[in-house]
């Protein structure tokens, strides 16, 4: 058994904490994916989108009894080697581009997502 990534694990107790989460019937080992998948989180946050990308290094599965849709499979893949990168909108910013309207990078570590929310 591999250890998860602390994305991981808190994305597992989002899910248990959900109101609408009645019970969680199973979650998988740990599988290790290769890492060349990237995964993107896109977030606007007012002029300034965001987008975290990570390599998907780990693949947990998660079923669970939703109180509305019955018996759910929740995917969620992680990363160790997230980086958040913030973008200008507008031409209003007055600091440095460090391409295309790149203006940060930031370093996050452990990172996941759900991939997949299925009704089974």
């Amino acid at each position: 058994m591999h250890k998860k990534n602390k994305a991981i694990e808190s994305t597992i107790q989002w899910i248990k904490d959900n109101k609408y989460t009645e019970e969680i019937i199973s979650i998988s080992d740990v599988e290790l994916l290769s890492g060349l998948k990237r995964e993107v989180i896109s977030e606007l946050q007012g002029d300034y989108p965001v987008d975290i990308i990570f390599s998907a290094m780990q693949k947990v599965e998660v079923t669970y009894r939703n109180k509305y849709y019955g018996v759910m499979k929740a995917t969620i893949v992680g990363g160790f080697d997230a980086m958040r990168y913030k973008y200008s909108m507008t031409d209003m910013f007055e600091g440095s581009y460090l391409s295309n309207r790149l203006i940060g990078i930031e370093f996050i570590g452990e990172e996941a997502r759900i991939t997949d929310n299925v009704n089974l």
